[in-house]
Parts: structure tokens; C-alpha cells; sequence
């Protein structure tokens, strides 16, 4: 039994580390009364040479203070008309995507939604529903 989901609008993961980025940014901009300012560059993964974060790091943040389901769900709304994928639930954890194409796209389509799924840390469970069946992407591992 498939329970129904309100779905909420969340900021896209792109929107997300954009605005990571732009804030990174903005955090690095002094005022033309601070003088010149000296370019500082790090290899390190632990962040700046002042201490601060790396973008990375930021956006690690940012996808923690989502949290799983809410990747999940940005995610799936970016799947959402593409790979002829039109719609989506979200049942106890499993990502149920709902397909236009006909269930012999099923493997294609679940490795196209996997690589984005795997693409963002997430490991839910995929299904996809046709018309008349559902398929559980695990079959194709």
C-alpha cells in the first residue's frame, strides 16, 4: 500500500550549493577601506589558510542541514521531467519514480536515476512505476 505524500518545494541541491558558493564569496569581501588584500591559497581539505571552511565543506554542511530525506527530495524533484521520469513519491524511505516510458526503459531508466542518487550520497531504495507494473531497480544489480 502506497501511502500518499504532500510534497513540499525545497531549494534545488544546485540552488543550494550556488548559494553555498555565493556566501563563501561574500564572506572573503572586504571594503575598499581595508587596503589591498593578499591572495591566499590552500591545498589543504580542512579549509583556508585563516581556518575558515572549505567550499566543499560548506556544501557538506549545507547537504547535512537538509538532512537524508531532504536530499532525497530535492533529488527527486530534479528527476522529475527527465530520463521520461514525470512524478515521484517517496514511500518509508523508497523513492518511487513514476515513468511515461514503457517498462523495457526500466533498466536504462533505473541506472540513469541511480547515477544521480549515488551522484548526491544517497542510498535509498529505487523503484519505478509504469503503467502497469513496478520495478524495483535492485533486479538490475
Amino acid at each position: 500500500m502506497v501511502a500518499a505524500m504532500t510534497r513540499t518545494r525545497l531549494p534545488s541541491l544546485a540552488s543550494a550549493a550556488v548559494l553555498v558558493a555565493a556566501l563563501a564569496c561574500l564572506s572573503g569581501c572586504g571594503t575598499d577601506e581595508d587596503g589591498p588584500q593578499e591572495a591566499v591559497s590552500s591545498n589543504n581539505s580542512t579549509g583556508g589558510a585563516d581556518g575558515s571552511q572549505s567550499l566543499g565543506e560548506d556544501i557538506e554542511d549545507a547537504l547535512d542541514a537538509v538532512g537524508e530525506d531532504g536530499v532525497l527530495e530535492i533529488t527527486a524533484e530534479q528527476l522529475v521531467g527527465v530520463f521520461g521520469l514525470t512524478d515521484y513519491e517517496i514511500d518509508d524511505g523508497r523513492l518511487v519514480m513514476l515513468s511515461e516510458q514503457d517498462k523495457d526503459q526500466a533498466e536504462a531508466q533505473c541506472l540513469q536515476a541511480g547515477l544521480v542518487l549515488d551522484g548526491v550520497g544517497s542510498d535509498a531504495p529505487l523503484s519505478i512505476r509504469y503503467d502497469d507494473t513496478t520495478v524495483n531497480c535492485e533486479d538490475f544489480s
